[in-house]
């Protein structure tokens, strides 16, 4: 057998010997995706055990959550993909066509896709843990500077407000909330495991995974840390001004006790931010937004794919983005430093690709 068959996962029979020695080949190929996860890890323990707070390591927190996730866009995938097509292809014995294509549904690169996973996981877990430590080194100081910033974009008003009479409709307002929440989740997990398993796609894998540990170290927690500011949802308690984002607040408040509310993550979040405790989705910093780095890397990550998911995600991009205002989560300028952010993050990593395999290739 072939380095290159190796490589391409063309293994006849899955999990006998070639089979496993093929997925080594793909986990080595992925090594500098692993070895920065593995060394934020440990960075998070690191800091943890400088400053006392070592009860706030949560590694696995998110385990259950994204292989919950995964199992879901698994089983969707399998059922529109390879079930339906058998039954038509066959409905005799439906399950022949996929026994065929077992080899090729689970080849080696699936399985080191699996590996980046769990390395997704452990970033998470670090990410939420380092994240809630912030108000142990620092404190919300930058809230009233960027509420300034927001009102001078958006012409002397605060930009919700702006955004009040189009997204201020109960219909829309609960469109956004389900998108800000389950359809941001969806992304957060398919998109890099479809990416992380994906053959024909190889050439994204290591941008987009340096950009999506780039986007969660440094903009979520590093630069979250030096400008620490809370958003506009909690602007009151750290300002002690209640009043220029209570009519919003009142606003949303009508999705209280309703599914993906915002506003109740929002209560139930300052709370367990005032207990000082740790749990899945905790930790409050606003700058840079998250969301919208993530929403954006999907958007680079669609142009590169296909057209119609460079579409889709855009206009998820344009969403969330909006949404990140109207819930009152973010300044608008979080959300478009991260966007402006991310893309120049992303084409240095192509450029630095292209000139190593120049250099390669000179070699």
């Amino acid at each position: 057998m072939t380095a290159t068959t190796i490589e391409h996962g063309a293994i006849a029979t899955p999990f006998g010997r070639d089979y496993w020695r093929a997925v080594g080949v793909q986990v080595w190929s992925d090594r500098l995706i692993h070895g920065l996860i593995l060394t934020y890890a440990v960075a998070a323990g690191v800091l943890a055990m400088a400053i006392g707070e070592t009860e706030k390591l949560v590694y696995f927190e998110y385990g259950a959550i994204w292989l919950r996730g995964l199992g879901t866009i698994v089983l969707v995938y399998l059922t529109l993909a390879e079930v339906i097509p058998s039954v038509r292809a066959n409905p005799a014995s439906p399950l022949a066509r996929v026994r065929e294509r077992l080899p090729d549904i689970l080849n080696p690169r699936v399985a080191a896709a699996f590996v980046i996973v769990l390395g997704v996981i452990l970033l998470k877990g670090s990410f939420t843990s380092v994240k809630n430590m912030l108000t142990d080194i620092t404190t919300f100081h930058w809230d009233i500077d960027f509420a300034a910033m927001d009102r001078w974009l958006a012409g002397g008003v605060d930009p919700w407000k702006r955004l009040q009479p189009i997204l201020g409709h109960e219909i829309i307002t609960r469109g956004i909330q389900y998108a800000y929440a389950a359809g941001w989740m969806f992304m957060v997990c398919g998109v890099p495991a479809f990416i992380a398993a994906s053959r024909r796609f190889a050439h994204l894998r290591i941008r987009l995974f340096l950009t999506y540990i780039f986007s969660w170290v440094v903009l979520g927690n590093i630069l979250a840390g030096v400008f620490m500011s809370a958003g506009p949802v909690f602007y009151g308690h750290v300002t002690g001004d209640f009043a220029r984002f209570a009519p919003q607040m009142d606003y949303l408040s009508f999705t209280s006790g309703m599914m993906h509310s915002s506003y109740d993550y929002q209560q139930t979040l300052w709370q367990i931010h005032l207990l000082d405790r740790v749990e899945l989705g905790t930790g409050i910093s606003a700058f840079p937004s998250l969301h919208l780095a993530m929403c954006t890397l999907f958007f680079l990550t669609g142009l590169a794919v296909h057209r119609i998911a460079a579409v889709v995600s855009g206009l998820f991009l344009l969403i969330i983005l909006a949404g990140s205002v109207h819930l009152a989560w973010h300044y608008a300028v979080d959300g478009l430093f991260s966007i402006a952010v991310v893309t120049a993050f992303w084409f240095t990593v192509a450029r630095v690709q292209r000139l190593m395999t120049k250099r390669q290739a000179r070699a």
